[in-house]
């Protein structure tokens, strides 16, 4: 049925301003509402998202602290020429890495002799405390491509402990020769304030050193060449002193009190030397590790002496120089993260006066009253 005009006109008078009413009120109402909804949907999304922190930096220093008591030279040797000897130290690591590859570490000690071969038992004189050059290692391990730095574990860290040129971290991978040999630099100098340089006017040294190093599974093979120049005030063994004290290192009447102001070092000052050292480490389990050092040392005096009619035949003109032989044997065990360690190091020439035998290097056979092996107790924890 058709629908007239003027019915068609009064429907949309009445329906047009209701629908307008409807919609608006639905607008009003709905508009809220959705947002709403999408506020506690986002709410929701929030909640569960993860939220990300940024890595905690850790902290710039880390190292050791040390505590040990060595026994010997003459310790060891039975009838009359026993010389009975006991000291203790404590020493001080700290190391930072300032940049990849790049770590700074300064090394710090202190000595102190209980028992000395003058019967002087556990004496309170302040002669028998030496405080220890400080000495500063600069290491560098060239690095390929980039990467997160390294943070060295438990037992990277007792290894550098015991061998500071294995202190090495940063980033990237470390630059390795054929066969995965990985080589590491380092410039060594120390600071002439320890008792011992200060009574021998030695105002430090400095030095620099290659170091290649081969690990096979837990066994550890290094190779260490270093050069050391050392400064000192006077060139000869001799220097003068002031008035002694209680305190001083050459003790008044003594042997090495020469008289008139001067006294001896007892030893010819040296002005430069080179050092060979081969260290192999071997690490047992997570609690036991054993290693072997050899070390053999070129020492050049500043002392160019000529030939006269007192030289013996066998003498050579020339720079004076002497070689010297360092062994060392130890074993270490770790508990708790304190690293016990138990040692024996032999030093001497490596051929006996007459020349015609080698010395073991790992302990001393053939001294009999000059016994020059000694045997080490330590404790060592890191930070």
């Amino acid at each position: 049925m058709a629908i007239s005009p003027a019915r068609r006109a009064r429907f949309l008078a009445h329906a047009l301003p209701a629908t307008v009413i409807v919609f608006a009120v639905a607008v009003a109402l709905g508009v809220p509402a959705l947002a709403s909804a999408a506020d506690k949907t986002t709410g929701a999304a929030v909640a569960k998202a993860p939220v990300k922190k940024k890595p905690a930096k850790p902290f710039p220093l880390a190292g050791n602290v040390s505590l040990g008591s060595t026994a010997g030279l003459g310790s060891f040797v039975s009838g009359p020429q026993n010389r009975t000897s006991l000291s203790g130290s404590l020493s001080l690591n700290v190391r930072m890495s300032p940049a990849p590859g790049v770590t700074l570490m300064i090394i710090q000690g202190i000595s102190k002799t209980f028992i000395d071969s003058y019967g002087d038992d556990f004496a309170s004189k302040a002669r028998n405390t030496f405080v220890n050059d400080p000495v500063a290692f600069l290491l560098w391990a060239p690095t390929v491509g980039s990467g997160e730095a390294h943070e060295m574990t438990e037992e990277e860290k007792r290894i550098a402990a015991l061998n500071p040129m294995m202190a090495v971290q940063g980033g990237g991978k470390p630059l390795a020769l054929p066969g995965d040999i990985r080589v590491t630099f380092a410039g060594i100098f120390s600071l002439g304030t320890g008792r011992i340089s200060r009574y021998r006017r030695q105002y430090g040294t400095a030095g620099i050193a290659l170091n290649l190093t081969r690990n096979f599974g837990g066994l550890m093979l290094a190779y260490r060449l270093r050069y050391t120049k050392l400064f000192h005030e006077y060139t000869n063994a001799v220097v003068d002193t002031t008035p002694l004290t209680s305190t001083s290192m050459a003790r008044e009447g003594g042997a090495e009190d020469l008289g008139g102001g001067l006294m001896a070092t007892g030893t010819m000052n040296t002005s430069f030397h080179l050092r060979n050292r081969l260290l192999l480490n071997w690490n047992i389990n997570a609690m036991w590790s054993v290693s072997a050092m050899f070390r053999i040392s070129n020492l050049f005096r500043y002392y160019d002496a000529p030939l006269d009619e007192f030289s013996s035949p066998h003498a050579k003109a020339g720079r004076g120089r002497s070689d010297t032989q360092l062994g060392s044997l130890s074993a270490t065990m770790a508990i708790k993260g304190i690293y016990w360690s138990l040692s024996s190091t032999t030093w001497s020439a490596p051929f006996t006066k007459n020349n015609e035998n080698y010395r073991f290097p790992f302990w001393d056979f053939i001294s009999a009253s000059d016994n020059i092996t000694t045997v080490s107790l330590s404790a060592m924890t890191t930070f």
